[in-house]
């Protein structure tokens, strides 16, 4: 273990070495987004411009590629009642090649290793101290994308087609339903077969089949709950931004498809068919309103060891937005039937329902067998010196019977420093969880737990 945390160290600062003494590394992955909901994916590879020489040509594909690192330096401090704290010092690198785009095609990889100078001062799920809070980090070293592409698009047309094979970062509109996990050290990826075409103006089509998902834990994980997904899923997601109804737009309507089967974890296995509608609307030159609601319904998979349910799945957000400030505030439903509640195992799942990450997984999943209701309210300001600070607060109640679960609050500061750097301070509370009895009888409360990061990326 003492290796692998000494190469990753290492190897991170290997790499910010050679950017200060004035290596080029081209822009790659950006840096997670405040919420931490993920990084952005690059859509084509870089270009190059081929001479008739098919050796030149191979050549140029090899060559005139795009390097991108990204180097991320993080304390978290997580504490749960009844658990003792922990304290996690985690450094992850990221490195990885996009070769150039030969006739259409072009290929990547890309390599994420993460370690921490103390193992034992926190709990990682598969790895470090039972015992302690959980901090979803563990020291690992993958693969984390290799894949083959092939892009096209007209000149003369909307025609636009995208195809990968391989191991990929998939992240489907607001990452609700399938994302990559970013806010945590080791992203989430997958084995996949995936296809993106534009047939007319402002209809986009995607579809793909995931046979593994590569999970935050790691790859050297032993069979259980903490394991890699073995896979047999499928995916369509159809989105058109060119709706005008008698000259409003209302924004872009997505309808999906998400048919999810895992061999080695069959109570994730679920079928959910739902429609998502976001937007925004000029109030005046100064203020803007942007909204967004989505419904969605779930079915047991054809595994699924729950027996036959139907649960419901809603969701509705508004904000005002003014130049430097915005408000607003929101509602999610995850129901429940006959204590089967709605699931979403490959989603972005610290981006929803508070950063305490309180209804992550276990038996308090999604709020648990009696669903959940996340009432929020949110507000957003820039401060001197350009720093974002948000702050959030939630409401929890069961979705079934409205009986109140806790509440939370969650703070962030961000501050972008230069092109390549960013700092990043996050604190969530989730509170007054203990008081809850489920109406099963089988609960005990769901504890109290305070999350607190401070985070530097290097991007570039």
């Amino acid at each position: 273990m003492l290796e692998k945390k000494t190469y990753t160290l290492a190897a991170a600062c290997t790499v910010a070495s050679a950017w200060a003494a004035g290596h080029s590394l081209a822009q790659g992955v950006p840096v997670s987004e405040i919420v931490g909901d993920g990084s952005a994916d690059a859509a084509s590879s870089p270009e190059a411009t081929f001479s008739d020489d098919p050796m030149s040509a191979i050549e140029q594909f090899f060559m005139d590629g795009k390097v991108n690192a990204n180097i991320r330096l993080r304390y978290e401090y997580a504490d749960q009642d009844g658990l003792r704290s922990s304290n996690a010092w985690t450094g992850r690198l990221r490195l990885g090649y996009h070769t150039a785009d030969l006739f259409g095609f072009s290929a990547m990889a890309e390599f994420e290793a993460t370690g921490t100078p103390d193992e034992d001062s926190y709990f990682a799920g598969p790895r470090g101290t039972p015992g302690r809070t959980i901090i979803a980090d563990p020291t690992n070293v993958e693969l984390n994308q290799l894949f083959a592409q092939y892009f096209y698009e007209a000149d003369d047309s909307p025609l636009s087609v995208k195809a990968r094979v391989g191991r990929q970062r998939i992240i489907l509109d607001n990452s609700r339903f399938i994302g990559n996990v970013g806010w945590r050290q080791n992203e989430q990826t997958f084995d996949a077969a995936y296809i993106e075409t534009s047939l007319i103006e402002g209809l986009v089509l995607r579809g793909g089949h995931i046979e593994q998902v590569n999970r935050i834990f790691g790859n050297d994980v032993e069979a259980g709950p903490f394991d890699n997904f073995d896979s047999h899923s499928q995916f369509v997601n159809v989105s058109y931004d060119a709706l005008d109804i008698g000259g409003f737009k209302p924004g872009k309507l997505v309808g999906f498809v998400y048919i999810f089967d895992f061999d080695n974890a069959a109570v994730n296995s679920v079928n959910s068919y739902g429609l998502l509608l976001t937007g925004s609307q000029p109030i005046n030159d100064d203020v803007k309103l942007a909204y967004s609601a989505s419904y969605a319904f779930q079915t047991d998979g054809s595994n699924n060891p729950r027996g036959a349910y139907l649960a419901h799945y809603g969701a509705a957000e508004g904000k005002l937005v003014f130049k430097g400030f915005d408000f607003g505030g929101g509602y999610e439903l995850l129901g429940a039937d006959d204590g089967n509640q709605f699931l979403t195992p490959l989603a972005t799942l610290h981006k929803f329902n508070g950063f305490a990450d309180r209804f992550l997984a276990g038996a308090t999943a999604n709020g648990g067998p009696n669903g959940l209701q996340d009432f929020y309210g949110f507000v957003g300001v820039t401060l001197p010196w350009e720093i974002k600070a948000r702050a959030w607060y939630h409401a929890f109640a069961t979705a079934d019977q409205m009986e109140y679960v806790g509440s939370e609050i969650d703070f962030v500061l961000s501050k972008k420093l230069s092109k390549h750097f960013t700092v990043l301070f996050k604190y969530a509370n989730f509170f007054d969880g203990e008081g809850y009895i489920a109406s099963t009888g089988a609960g005990i409360g769901m504890p109290d737990i305070q999350r607190a990061s401070i985070q530097l990326d290097f991007a570039f």
